[in-house]
């Protein structure tokens, strides 16, 4: 059986207008060698903007999508919600598409 090397990003940039950061992660991942082997977690406080919905009909992407009022604000989701559920999928890796790492990781 193939092992799956499980991903994390930060997606916020995708919950936005295209740009330069999410077009940047959108064709990186559509152009990912060997998509078989690797299972990619977006990360994002919102739900994708339509411009990247297409990114969801990869086979080897979930989307978590934070909830309630700590999901209000990107920067407070990103550093005190996300650092404690990434822990608990086992991430082998995660690309802080902002330069950033959630604390704690």
């Amino acid at each position: 059986m193939l092992k799956k090397f499980h991903i994390g990003i930060d997606a916020r940039p995708l919950s936005t207008p295209v740009s330069g950061v999410g077009r940047l992660i959108a064709e990186t991942l559509i152009g990912f060698p060997e998509k078989e082997k690797f299972e990619f977690h977006f990360f994002s406080h919102r739900p994708l903007h339509f411009g990247h919905e297409k990114l969801l009909n990869l086979p080897n992407v979930t989307l978590h999508i934070g909830k309630g009022w700590i999901a209000k604000k990107g920067g407070f989701y990103f550093n005190f919600y996300l650092p404690f559920y990434m822990q608990k999928l086992k991430l082998h890796l995660f690309w802080g598409t902002q330069q950033v790492l959630p604390p704690f990781l």
